[in-house]
């Protein structure tokens, strides 16, 4: 019978050697396993030798790029308030593994750094070795591994694309937990219908390598970059009506995208200050009978799409309404607003309008004047 010291040591390389197979040719397992790293994993620093366990080892030599990670949702992916709450609400460990990934050999269960929730680590290091998608023109600071898949959708799939888990299984990670045929987060799918692929890359819009703004990841939260990015225009179309138009400029999938309780939220405001109409684009979903108790089904399936769709020509995408305006009225106001959480969980929250539903835009709308008889519509 070996020793107990050497019998800790083969299980623990077994199950590293169990993990490695199962992230074997994917860089990421779309949250059935997290990234797990033995001691040898960690890739050393050019200057000091030491195993660089931290994106803070990055920071001197990657000043920029470390500056806007640090400042990114990847970094807050596990400890941002949104998540927080929710998970405390649904805790199932699979989300962790998108989350924060990195684990380390012994102790699967708990992430590795959970602070810096998407890390460099995560990102770029594997098996001792950097990972690039080309090589570097100066390759001699670091061993390199090349993946091309780090310069398209490729990459961004384990993360950003999934199915529902069935929800008898949806509380479990690994083998014990199936995914079904429905689409949970589709943005991966969305990005390939789109005018952007082949000529546009997700990194083309996130990422902004080898610029001032590398690896700032922009995305559902910044709001500066959503305010530029969403126009609406109003126009009058008769006496009684306007036609509503919302315009996604230059986002190369649909919107909004990712969790699907994610919606963009319109209202329509007269000059008197009331709510005239109140639209809500997002991903519509219904429960489906009898899915709790089912090792098949999910518990939701998607039942119609109103988000503005991925783009085709000119990368612009739209949508457009008609809606009742009485004739007098010579303004009309628009409030455009990102929900986050799912419209129960927006009534119960402890947290701030400010943080799960942020204002876009409000803007005010001339309308021509209706002469004549046809003022009185």
């Amino acid at each position: 019978m070996l020793p107990r010291h050497l019998l800790i040591w083969c299980l623990i390389t077994a199950a590293t050697a169990c993990y490695k197979d199962k992230q074997a040719g994917a860089l990421f397992t779309k949250g059935l396993f997290p990234v797990v790293f033995a001691e040898a994993d960690f890739a050393l620093h050019p200057k000091n030798g030491r195993r660089m366990q931290s994106s803070k080892d990055c920071a001197p030599c990657h000043e920029t790029a470390y500056r806007n990670w640090n400042l990114s949702r990847h970094r807050v992916a596990l400890t941002n308030e949104l998540y927080r709450e929710s998970h405390e609400r649904e805790p199932s460990p699979w989300c962790i593994n998108c989350h924060a990934p990195l684990r380390l050999t012994g102790a699967e269960s708990k992430p590795f750094h959970e602070e810096e929730g998407v890390s460099c680590l995560v990102c770029h290091v594997r098996s001792g070795k950097i990972l690039a998608k080309n090589l570097p023109k100066k390759a001699t600071a670091h061993e390199y591994t090349i993946d091309h898949r780090l310069g398209d959708e490729r990459f961004c799939e384990g993360c950003h694309e999934f199915n529902f888990p069935t929800a008898a299984t949806a509380m479990r990670e690994g083998h014990a937990l199936h995914y079904t045929d429905q689409p949970m987060q589709n943005t991966v799918s969305e990005y390939r219908s789109s005018a952007f692929y082949g000529n546009v890359s997700c990194g083309g819009c996130h990422l902004f390598a080898y610029t001032e703004a590398s690896h700032r990841f922009p995305g559902g939260h910044a709001i500066e970059r959503l305010r530029q990015d969403l126009r609406v225009e109003v126009s009058r179309t008769s006496p009684g009506s306007i036609t509503l138009r919302i315009f996604a400029l230059g986002i190369g999938h649909s919107f909004p995208t990712g969790d699907l309780f994610r919606t963009l939220r319109v209202r329509v405001i007269d000059p008197g200050g009331k709510i005239a109409e109140e639209l809500e684009l997002r991903h519509y979903f219904e429960p489906i009978a009898g899915a709790a108790r089912s090792s098949t089904l999910p518990l939701k399936r998607r039942v119609r799409e109103e988000t503005l769709p991925p783009p085709q020509l000119d990368y612009v995408s739209m949508r457009e309404y008609a809606l009742a305006w009485p004739a007098a009225s010579r303004e009309v106001i628009t409030e455009l607003y990102i929900d986050y959480l799912n419209q129960m969980n927006t009534m119960t929250t402890r947290l701030s309008p400010r943080i799960t539903r942020p204002l876009i835009k409000r803007e005010t709308h001339r309308l021509p004047q209706v002469s004549g008889a046809d003022a009185k519509g």
